[in-house]
């Protein structure tokens, strides 16, 4: 018997015609040790935040404890992760889940999806919707999918860098967009969640891409934390999962990588670009462009033999190490004309300004790793000489750089040049089949390479799923990763996902679609407004 919520519509399930035996329900991978204490701790967690919140406040502090907020934080769909993105609804949806009501679950939080997409109708600026809360819904299908025997979990994670600063909870939020779309598309289909999304009256019709499997994303946060990944890391082994997404940050990703080889779990990561990882493990992929890759193309676009450059950077990093020693390759005397003190504490940008003109530098490269390291370099900008053109590694990127109040306008003044791994084609009539659906899934058209390259790290774990054909395990997924006729469907078109066997992406054949030049646009809004976007540097790849 269902427990089911006499305001819902009956649910329906839409199936193939097959004519195999029903595949048997798996283990539930959540439960052992890790689950029991994992509901303990959200029974309390959960407690509190219904004391806090009446139905229409939002929470504006971060919903973790001490402890939490200092360690490995992992979510199946019955804690906060990104604290401010909550509702009444969705908080009766965690609270659902972690008593398995998969029904109540499923109510819940498209109920609250359904909440903010009508009050982002009131809203001058729409904002996103949730994608914790679609991550959420979809798991909600997932178990129910399998406790009714419609198919087995596919177990799989993702781990996002969700420190308290906006910069990071915005990241996080990129990166859950892109992996939650895929998600979405694979478990139930788009137009499926968003009919059910805006209309609540309606059952829930999902049409799924494999009748196999459903695939279950649990959310870890490592709060772009070397030490604290090998912590997400060793916790998503006891779930176990088979997959993850992530880290973000490459010393993360070297440091988390050593744990997922020894249990034998794949990770695909959205962002971490180290040359030292490729072929560092068998287990280790990324949908990104490595350093190497990515300072060629930004040179390709600026570079000549008469460019000195200097550089702005955060030392004992792996990745800006990584980005310096490979954008060195590519100039002509392999070393840079000046390099500014480390962007740390009591950084001084006017110097570093200075300097760099004083040596004959007519580049600046800015290569940050934090948000206030990014602030660091964007500082520099108010104080360089006209004759100096500043680049930027794609750590660079983000919203705060649009801020109209802060660096937006010297950023366009100063013609800022940024390498990404995608950026939306200038034409919005051509737009992929990802940018259309992520827009009428979260009600935004406001795009960037973080979805992208999420979107693309589990639709080559979704691939890999689809061609095991059930039989799930992690060191299986990984082989079938490395496989030579291995590909999958990306933002960049169909089976533009594939590695070589380093673990790096093979960009053959799609060399004109990854990788680009990006710069800060002025423009005018229809309320006047001087606004800023990032748009595409002419005949950038």
């Amino acid at each position: 018997m269902v427990c089911q919520n006499p305001s819902q519509s009956e649910l329906i399930w839409v199936q193939e015609e097959d004519d195999s035996e029903p595949v048997p329900p798996p283990p539930h991978p959540f439960l052992g040790n890790f689950g029991t204490i994992a509901i303990a701790l959200t029974s309390l967690v959960t407690v509190i935040i219904a004391l806090k919140h009446s139905e229409s406040s939002t929470p504006s502090t971060p919903l973790l404890s001490d402890t939490e907020s200092e360690s490995a934080v992992i979510s199946r769909g019955d804690k906060l992760i990104l604290s401010p993105e909550s509702n009444e609804a969705k908080l009766r949806g965690i609270t659902a889940y972690e008593a398995n009501n998969w029904e109540e679950a499923i109510a819940a939080f498209r109920e609250s999806l359904h909440r903010e997409l009508e009050e982002n109708r009131t809203l001058p600026d729409r904002d996103s919707l949730d994608p914790e809360t679609l991550i959420y819904l979809n798991n909600a299908i997932a178990e129910q999918k399998a406790e009714f025997n419609f198919g087995q979990l596919a177990p799989l994670a993702i781990s996002v860098p969700a420190k308290d600063t906006e910069g990071e909870r915005l990241l996080s939020k990129d990166f859950l967009q892109g992996a939650g779309l895929r998600q979405a598309e694979f478990n139930c289909g788009v137009n499926a969640i968003v009919a059910a999304i805006e209309n609540l009256n309606i059952p829930l019709n999902c049409q799924s891409e494999d009748s196999k499997n459903f695939i279950h994303l649990t959310i870890a946060n490592d709060r772009s934390d070397e030490n604290i990944a090998r912590e997400v890391a060793s916790e998503l082994s006891k779930i176990p999962v088979i997959g993850v997404v992530g880290h973000f940050s490459s010393d993360a990703c070297l440091q988390s990588s050593q744990v997922y080889e020894q249990h034998q779990i794949p990770i695909v990561s959205p962002t971490c670009t180290s040359t030292k990882l490729s072929s560092f493990s068998d287990y280790f992929f990324r949908t990104i462009p490595n350093d190497a890759e990515a300072a060629r193309g930004l040179w390709a676009k600026v570079g000549s033999d008469s460019a000195k450059m200097a550089i702005a950077y955060s030392r004992n990093s792996e990745y800006t190490e990584s980005f310096k020693a490979a954008f060195a390759e590519q100039l002509p005397d392999r070393d840079y004309t000046y390099i500014c003190d480390d962007l740390a504490d009591n950084f001084y940008a006017p110097g570093c300004a200075e300097n760099a003109q004083e040596n004959q530098a007519n580049f600046l490269l800015l290569v940050p790793t934090t948000t206030q390291t990014l602030n660091d370099a964007l500082s520099i900008l108010p104080h360089l000489h006209p004759e100096i053109t500043p680049l930027g590694s794609d750590s660079v990127y983000g919203r705060a750089i649009l801020d109209a109040d802060e660096y937006a306008k010297k950023a366009a003044e100063t013609g800022l040049q940024i390498y990404v791994s995608w950026h939306p084609g200038t034409n919005p009539n051509d737009r992929t089949d990802f940018e259309q659906n992520a827009t009428r899934l979260f009600d935004v058209e406001d795009w960037n390479w973080h979805h992208q390259s999420a979107y693309d790290a589990l639709s080559a774990l979704a691939q890999g799923i689809r061609d095991l054909e059930g039989d799930l395990s992690g060191r299986k997924l990984m082989k079938r990763l490395h496989a030579p006729d291995f590909a999958a469907d990306g933002v960049a078109g169909e089976k533009s996902v594939k590695f070589f066997p380093s673990g790096d992406r093979d960009l053959r054949g799609f060399e004109d679609r990854i990788g680009a030049i990006v710069r800060v646009v002025e423009e005018d809004s229809e309320n006047g407004e001087t606004r800023y976007r990032f748009g595409r540097v002419q005949n950038s790849r």
